[in-house]
């Protein structure tokens, strides 16, 4: 805008009168203007013609002939092709006009997107009840703003209060820091004290944007409300507790750029990204005119990437600070919201500015990987015995899980060429849960690869985990103990936290249950039914009691949680790639005391390739009163119901298998972390591997 106006503007000639005489400081600043230009009719014309295509009303200064005082009216210019412009007012006109008599136009006004005001002065103009007629100027002056001055607010609301005593009004103008309010008369108008530091919040149509403390700088009354000057003294909120392993930020060489609409004035602002992360960005506003203030919500900001989609997020002014540059700021935004599968986007294209071999969630050569899968060893000789019988499910699973968009599945690659080095990936296995799995590397030649995907999973999981649209809760996975590498990483991290309310591991025996040919509706003393309030309250007791660890938390089960609603999110998200996923709970009683809870997991095959998404976890809670025939009885009643009689189950506490005298053929642990403790993972890793980097 700025460029063009400069090819057809001209240096201001000399005038001996005042600012004041021209009638400019009776505009919403007493600060001299900034670069004063001209600019010419023909100009104007089509800028006047412009404000009518977009229905932009101008603003309309008059000034009284006895008094010091001016009085500001809107109106719409009309299509102008000469020096004849025509204005509508923008509202009804009373009984006496727009205008009370006494009072002469001294100009129109033009305020521009970018920071730029036009003032107009017409040579003669006629005024009407409908509008006025004036005639244009040879030239007409233009304005840099200085940043410094007040924006005019549009359509916001605003709450104060103080003490819990509130009151209501709009906002009438704001800067990065100050507030100008005005509040209605009210009872609680009068108890809000200058000496005092009062909390604003300012809402649009839809939602707050803008909720902080301020200080009251001064005030003055009229007639029907009172106006507050609020000073607003951070320049950064603080939106994430202080972390030593924050997200990694990068300057991309794509230049990005990001475009929102100012949620307090409406005017649309678009900028050049600084630093990119997988939760926020930075930009700088080289004329310093951008006005937002230190936490102040974004709705809609939307992020363009060159060859890539847009992405939009919601997000908030973390930090404003002057650059190097006079005059210029640096913003600093956290992400609040955004899109599961636009986020996928951003990540990816953080990650690959960091390792250029390093991949989320990117579309796969399926052959390339089931080449991998054999060749690294990952799926060895007895493994594979087991799952060549229904091979044919298992890469219809794949098929559908690495190369079809979701939001139940995440696969981390790192790949040179056409050789895959490194792979984990991880599914949502209950709502708020994802079940960390198949982490294979190419033996010594990937070895750095499989360090490589752990990294990217803790990123990835350290920037996601605040937004809940992600369902990123708790991490789990399970392992043997005697895998000395999984064992460090996850075992070591239990002891490295010291805390097994934030990260939590228990020992569960694999074991197959067969089923019998009756059941347990044949025993009067035994049944097995869906489980109640109680039962979840007494097993969390139990659970509490043996372990006091995560487990029971990552299940999301009841009385903390709605079984039936977590159920049937979980089983309609992954119902959209066309796979079974199914949980059920069931409560094994002796005389209708509770002995045990099945936690049935269901889901089609290949999922997870060592059948953990297909398995039944046994809560063994009176071991003493169960044997190995009434287990294998209740499984009976399970597998008529539906479970897969081949399924694995796993047994809780695994000293218990023993006492029934269940046979087992591995221990698992089965481990759960608090997506929260980033910090903790990131130095455990950084403590065991020096060369992973936060």
């Amino acid at each position: 805008m700025i460029e063009q106006m400069n090819e057809i503007a001209e240096e201001m000639p000399q005038d001996s009168r005042s600012e004041e005489d021209k009638g400019f400081a009776r505009s919403s600043s007493d600060t001299p203007p900034k670069n004063v230009h001209t600019l010419n009719r023909k100009f104007l014309i089509n800028k006047l013609n412009h404000l009518n295509f977009s229905a932009i009303p101008v603003e309309l200064l008059f000034c009284s002939s006895e008094f010091a005082h001016t009085r500001s009216v809107m109106a719409h210019p009309q299509p102008c092709s000469s020096e004849r412009c025509d204005f509508v007012w923008a509202e009804k006109a009373g009984p006496e006009g727009a205008v009370p008599s006494g009072y002469q136009l001294d100009s129109i006004r033009i305020n521009l997107e970018d920071q730029q005001l036009i003032v107009i002065e017409p040579e003669d103009y006629q005024m009407g009840p409908e509008g006025l007629t004036f005639i244009l100027p040879k030239q007409a002056r233009i304005f840099e703003v200085d940043p410094e001055i007040s924006e005019t607010a549009k359509d916001i609301t605003c709450t104060v209060s103080q003490s819990g005593i509130a009151a209501s009004g709009e906002l009438v103008s704001f800067s990065e820091s100050a507030l100008m309010v005005r509040l209605r008369d009210s009872a609680g108008i009068r108890w809000i004290e200058g000496d005092y530091p009062v909390h604003v919040t300012l809402s649009n149509s839809e939602e707050p944007v803008y909720s902080e403390i301020c200080r009251v700088d001064s005030a003055f009354s009229s007639r029907s409300d009172r106006c507050f000057s609020l000073g607003i003294g951070a320049t950064s909120v603080r939106r994430y507790r202080s972390r030593q392993f924050r997200s990694s930020r990068k300057s991309l060489e794509m230049s990005p750029r990001v475009s929102f609409r100012h949620p307090l004035s409406g005017r649309t602002i678009e900028r050049r990204i600084g630093d990119l992360s997988g939760s926020g960005f930075s930009f700088l506003d080289e004329k310093g005119t951008c006005r937002l203030p230190a936490g102040l919500i974004i709705p809609r900001v939307e992020l363009f990437f060159p060859d890539y989609a847009d992405l939009k997020v919601k997000a908030q002014v973390i930090h404003h600070t002057p650059d190097s540059t006079e005059g210029s700021v640096r913003y600093g935004l956290c992400i609040l919201d955004i899109d599961p599968q636009d986020h996928l986007v951003l990540l990816s294209l953080v990650h690959q500015s960091f390792d250029i071999y390093a991949s989320l969630c990117k579309k796969v050569d399926l052959e390339r990987l089931w080449r991998f899968f054999f060749e690294s060893g990952f799926i060895y000789p007895e493994k594979y015995t087991l799952l060549q019988r229904q091979k044919e499910e298992i890469r219809a699973s794949f098929e559908k899980l690495y190369t079809q968009r979701n939001n139940v599945a995440r696969h981390f690659i790192y790949q040179k060429d056409d050789d895959i080095l490194g792979h984990l990936s991880m599914v949502r296995f209950y709502e708020r849960t994802w079940l960390l799995h198949h982490h294979a590397s190419a033996g010594m030649r990937g070895r750095n690869a499989g360090i490589s995907v752990l990294h990217q999973v803790g990123s990835y999981v350290n920037d996601s985990c605040r937004f809940g649209r992600m369902n990123l809760d708790y991490m789990m996975c399970y392992f043997r103990r005697e895998n000395h590498f999984p064992n460090r990483i996850f075992g070591g991290l239990v002891d490295y936290a010291k805390d097994r309310k934030i990260c939590s591991d228990d020992e569960v025996a694999y074991c197959s249950l067969r089923s019998e040919s009756t059941d347990l509706r044949e025993d009067p003393l035994w049944s097995l039914e869906e489980a109640n309030e109680d039962d979840y309250i007494r097993l969390n007791c139990f659970y509490e009691e043996v372990s006091g660890g995560l487990l029971l938390n990552a299940m999301h089960l009841p009385p903390f949680a709605d079984l039936e609603i977590s159920n049937r999110e979980v089983r309609e998200a992954y119902r959209e790639l066309g796979i079974l996923r199914d949980i059920q709970v069931r409560a094994l009683k002796h005389n209708g005391r509770l002995t045990a809870i099945f936690i049935v997991n269901r889901s089609d095959t290949g999922i997870n390739l060592s059948e953990l998404t297909n398995s039944t976890t046994l809560f063994l809670l009176k071991p003493e009163l169960i044997s190995k025939e009434i287990l294998s009885r209740a499984f009976t009643n399970l597998c008529r119901e539906g479970v897969n009689s081949l399924s694995p189950v796993l047994v809780f506490p695994r000293e218990s298998a023993d006492k029934v005298g269940v046979e087992y053929e591995k221990i698992y642990v089965a481990w759960v972390m608090d997506t929260m403790i980033g910090d903790k993972y990131f130095e455990h890793i950084q403590s065991i591997l020096r060369t992973v980097k936060p």
